[in-house]
Parts: structure tokens; C-alpha cells; sequence
């Protein structure tokens, strides 16, 4: 679970991006490069000002971006400076080690792939404007268009530089088994990532990709699996995707589950509502389901736990469920108990079993355990924790805070 900032507060300040050019999903797989410095002019190479810290990016292989106000730079676990290098842009290192980076290059901005040790693994094309990296590493999304047309044309390339898609009209989404390019929203197109060859052609848009299933969205919802083809030979009014093996569909007067092969999951069916809350799916077994008025918590069998009445219930994540009522956030547990009532105007996240992330403003982050007790260290900004030690700003300095030790002093069981 990514647990900053940054992420409480982008969802409060409605900063939504277009799927095409970023994505935190599983829809898309990319990640656009949205932090590159307000002033190019004051752009200095080998500055590591904690001065002027505007985020953190996601903790990953032990490495995590500073985002400042005219350059990035990456740090270790202690917020030790990486590499001796500052960049234009620098997004977050992936799953096999890479990352994308801009820097200047004699006088003007080239954009490289690097690895865990800051090496140079390729130079991408300076004709692409835009470039997307997936979430893999091993593919990205170019275009030579600008930011704002980014979904009018777009490649793939690989992380060797390779072509795998030539920039043609249309946004590229990946999926397990595919590139799935979505023409003006009316015509997808299924292409190999091994070869580039077209597979299947469907009318309509691309919806969601979730555990190898792909949904497209025409005048009704139906889903690809990884031969290109429909296996369940059915459609439906409007469809989530898959979560835990299961997806909830709607004929648009009563929801059901199915399972990967298409059949009801179980017998009982709930009466539609609205597609307001119909994204929430299934996690850690459960599923929060808007039906009859009120909130139904379900398990894997379509039986009703506990009922809650809120304006929106997320998820189940390490334990917890945020809950929101008039604007105000508040936290479930797995038996409906309140942890935190809806007062909050910030998310409260639950980063461990017991231990949770509050924001009292937009610049300050504490740590507490379900009683309210506070950890004595108030952060600036604070990153995810990987591997039980996240990075956070205290008073200008960058800082390891371990997880073990937040734990002890918060009488938390650290297992």
C-alpha cells in the first residue's frame, strides 16, 4: 500500500488524470511523468535541497524521489543523496529495478532509463514528448504529441528501446497478455507483445483489465480473456472487473457475482441502485455493496456480515475500511466497529495491523494506534514503508522511521 502525502492529498484536491496518461490502476499500468519542475530555467544539477520538498514519489528497491521545486534527486532508506545526480524528472523505480529520468543534456532535456546503481540502461528517442512507464518496467508508452493531446497518438517501445507498437492514432492500455489500443473511444484493438500482431478487433472502449480478464464498454459490457475472445459468451448493462476471482455485474435491476467462468458466484442477487458505488469489489474477502438504501458488508458467499450507513465505503485494506460521510473521512474494521468516526477532513490510512497514518493539514502527518495515541515524531511528508522502514521529512532533515520501532512505542504487536 503506497501510504504518503501525496496521496491524501491529490484525492482531496480532485487532481484526477485522464487514464491515458496516468494511472495507479491495473487498467493501465503507467505512470506518466507529472512532477517535472514549475521552472525549467532554474533547473540545478547536483542541488539537494530539503528546502524546498513538494513530495515524495513510492519507496521502491530501497530507492525513493524527492520531488522539489526546480529538480529531483533520488535517496536511500537513511535520506542519504543517490547517484550524484539531479534530474529534470525522475519517476519511481519498478518492479525490475528501472526508472525514467530527464536530465539536461547539452542545453536541452533528454529523457534515459537508468538502473538501482544510476547507470544509463538506454537513451529514448527525443522526437517522443511523452513517455509513460509502465509499472513492470519492461515497457513504455511514447508519443510525440504533447501532454495535452497525449491520447491522440502512442507507441510502445520496450525498455532496450525496441519498437514494439508504432505511434499511431489511439491510447495504448497494457494488459497481461496484451496492448489493447482504444481508437476514439469506439474501436479496441488487441496486439501481441511478443510479435506486434493484431489479435481481436471489438467496437467499443476499452473498460478495465483485471487478473487476465479485459472488459470492453459499447452499448453493453463484456469480457476478453487471454485468447482475444469472449469466454462467457454473455454481456451486461455495466460490469466491475475482477477482484479476488469474482466481478460484479448488473442487468440494471439486480447485481450478481460471477466467477473466471462466467457463472454466478453464488444465488443470491441484491437489487440495484446506481453506478455511484458500483466500483467497490472484493478485498481481503470481503466486499462493501450499496443495495436497499444502505451498506452491506459480504463475504466470498454473498452473506451479509454487517450493514453501515455512510455516503461511501472503500475497499478492506490491511484490516480497515475508510469510510466518508458530508466530505469527512472516518475507518471500520472487519466487524463494522468504528475506529474513527467520519471527522476527519484528511484520509486516515491504515499502513499496518493497529497503525494508521493521520493528516491534521495539508503539511503535517502523524502516526497512531486505534486508541489515538500518537507517535512523538510529526512528519512534513512521510513515504510508504518497504520492508518496515519508511523515509520522512522532520523539521527539514530526511529520516529512516522503522516500523518496529513505531510499533514498540505505540504498543503495537509487530509481527
Amino acid at each position: 500500500m503506497t501510504i504518503n502525502y501525496t496521496k491524501s492529498f491529490k484525492f482531496l484536491m480532485s487532481i484526477i488524470f485522464c487514464s491515458v496518461c496516468v494511472s495507479c490502476n491495473s487498467s493501465n499500468q503507467m505512470d506518466h511523468e507529472i512532477s517535472a519542475p514549475s521552472n525549467q530555467s532554474n533547473f540545478t544539477e547536483y542541488s539537494f535541497s530539503t528546502d524546498d520538498i513538494k513530495e515524495f514519489g513510492t519507496l521502491n528497491n530501497g530507492i525513493l524521489a524527492v520531488h522539489c521545486e526546480n529538480s529531483v534527486y533520488y535517496v536511500d532508506t537513511s535520506g542519504a543523496p543517490l547517484f550524484n545526480q539531479t534530474y529534470h524528472y525522475a519517476g519511481d523505480f519498478r518492479s525490475n529495478g528501472t526508472a525514467l529520468v530527464k536530465k539536461m543534456v547539452d542545453g536541452g532535456i533528454r529523457s534515459f532509463l537508468i538502473d538501482t546503481n544510476g547507470e544509463q540502461i538506454v537513451s529514448i528517442d527525443p522526437s517522443y514528448q511523452n513517455i509513460s512507464h509502465d509499472l513492470s518496467g519492461e515497457y513504455l508508452q511514447v508519443s510525440p504529441n504533447k501532454w495535452s493531446d497525449f491520447a491522440k497518438k502512442n507507441g510502445l517501445i520496450d525498455k532496450n528501446g525496441k519498437t514494439i507498437i508504432p505511434v499511431e492514432d489511439g491510447s495504448i492500455y497494457l494488459t497481461k497478455h496484451w496492448a489493447v489500443r482504444d481508437v476514439r473511444l469506439e474501436k479496441c484493438t488487441f496486439i501481441d507483445l511478443k510479435t506486434g500482431a493484431i489479435v481481436a478487433t471489438y467496437d467499443g472502449q476499452f473498460g478495465g483489465n483485471a487478473e487476465g480478464l479485459v472488459s470492453i464498454i459499447s452499448d453493453h459490457h463484456f469480457y476478453i480473456d487471454s485468447t482475444g475472445k469472449n469466454p462467457f459468451h454473455n454481456s451486461y448493462y455495466w460490469s466491475d472487473d475482477f477482484k479476488e476471482g469474482l466481478a460484479k455485474v448488473t442487468d440494471r435491476f439486480d447485481i450478481w457475482f460471477i466467477n473466471y467462468k462466467g457463472q454466478r458466484a453464488f444465488d443470491r442477487v441484491f437489487r440495484y441502485e446506481s453506478l455511484d458505488h458500483f466500483q467497490r469489489g472484493f478485498s481481503e474477502g470481503l466486499c462493501p455493496l450499496f443495495t436497499e438504501g444502505e451498506w452491506h458488508i459480504i463475504n466470498q458467499s454473498g452473506k451479509t456480515l454487517f450493514k453501515v450507513n455512510y455516503d461511501d465505503v472503500w475497499e478492506f485494506e490491511n484490516g480497515y475500511a475508510i469510510t466518508e460521510q458530508n466530505y469527512q473521512f472516518g475507518l471500520i474494521d472487519k466487524k463494522g466497529k468504528t475506529i474513527f468516526p467520519c471527522e476527519n477532513k484528511f484520509i486516515i490510512e491504515p499502513i499496518y495491523e493497529g497503525l494508521f497514518i493521520k493528516y491534521d493539514d495539508i503539511n503535517t502527518a502523524v502516526l497512531i494506534n486505534e486508541e489515538g495515541d500518537q507517535y512523538p515524531l510529526t512528519f512534513d511528508k512521510i513515504s510508504n514503508f518497504e520492508n518496515g522502514v519508511a523515509i520522512g521529512l522532520i523539521n527539514g532533515e530526511l529520516k529512516s522511521i522503522y516500523l518496529k520501532d513505531v510499533c514498540e512505542a505505540l504498543n503495537i504487536k509487530y509481527k
